[in-house]
């Protein structure tokens, strides 16, 4: 599977959310962020059963103790690129984000902590429709001008909405400026794009350098804020500083040889107490999908047979690391 066949799908979703944002504000029906995001996993899974493995968590399992609604894996054995997406919705009645300040920062805060202690990629995934009456400004840069609806899913990074948050702007349009449509990092490799940093435990020879992750992380960097933006246009060899910020981190940062820990515990089946230490045995986040460029459900199909959490983390631990998916 290539990342253009990514691409595709998500394009699709960002049309099918704007219509079904749309069409519940005119029906007085209404749809939540929760339902969308239950839709795309589903979509996903089904558009490419042979290279999607997700686990979905119950509400009841699901605690707040990452400040992500889902973990996308995106990769294959040997290079992979983790990302925690939390998901926000416009609501189309008045154009706000009424929940982008939850709980007064603490929602944002988990999230960077999350990203930082497990080296994931933060992002915020803000779903709205898109009446024509503005245009993000975004989509003036190159590889941008595409469809209005594309807006429909939008990636933030957390200093922006940080940033948003501070200043008291929560309309559709302050946002959108700051994001780039969901899709756009699944275009594939970027022939401008510079070799990626890697982990101290890359190697010279290391396989990030051709595959799945790379490709996609290497065009996330137009997430960068408008200011940052406008200083490497300036001096387009400007180094980023070599100190990670994990509000809005050069994405390739995220890249890794193998695959995260944490999310092989959650997917077998370990809670909070197990992978924070808490005294409460909850997950925390509503689900965890795994995009491999290889064949991924048939190499795990014994999963769901083993008996304990220890065989199953060591089941996926094998099947998804180095090795090449059977």
């Amino acid at each position: 599977m290539r990342a253009s066949d990514l691409r595709e799908t998500l394009e699709s979703r960002a049309t099918w959310t704007n219509n079904i944002i749309r069409d519940g504000f005119t029906s007085r029906l209404g749809i939540l962020e929760e339902t969308i995001t239950d839709m795309h996993l589903l979509e996903i899974h089904q558009r490419h059963r042979a290279h999607v493995w997700t686990r979905k968590f119950t509400r009841k399992e699901e605690a707040s103790l990452s400040g992500a609604d889902w973990l996308w894996i995106i990769g294959e054995p040997g290079s992979w690129f983790p990302v925690a997406i939390q998901a926000k919705i416009i609501n189309p009645a008045n154009g706000k984000c009424r929940l982008l300040n939850y709980k007064g920062g603490q929602q944002l805060g988990t999230l960077v902590r999350f990203a930082r202690t497990y080296r994931f990629l933060p992002r915020y995934c803000v779903y709205s429709t898109l009446d024509g009456s503005f245009a993000p400004k975004s989509r003036l840069m190159p590889g941008l001008r595409l469809p209005l609806d594309q807006w429909a899913c939008t990636l933030v990074a957390p200093r922006a909405v940080s940033t948003l948050i501070q200043r008291k702007m929560s309309l559709q349009e302050d946002i959108l400026n700051e994001g780039i449509p969901w899709a756009v990092p699944f275009a594939g490799s970027s022939s401008s794009s510079s070799t990626p940093p890697r982990n101290e435990s890359s190697s010279a020879a290391s396989p990030l350098d051709e595959s799945l992750a790379t490709s996609i992380a290497s065009q996330m960097p137009m997430l960068l804020t408008p200011s940052d933006r406008a200083a490497l246009a300036k001096d387009p060899g400007k180094k980023l500083s070599r100190r990670v910020r994990w509000d809005d981190p050069d994405p390739r940062a995220a890249l890794t040889l193998e695959f995260p820990r944490i999310a092989a515990h959650l997917l077998a089946g370990y809670g909070a107490r197990r992978v924070w230490g808490s005294t409460r045995e909850r997950l925390p986040v509503a689900g965890v999908s795994v995009i491999s460029s290889e064949p991924i459900a048939e190499a795990l199909r014994d999963f769901d047979h083993l008996p304990d959490r220890r065989q199953r983390l060591d089941y996926l631990t094998r099947r998804l690391n180095r090795a090449p998916l059977d």
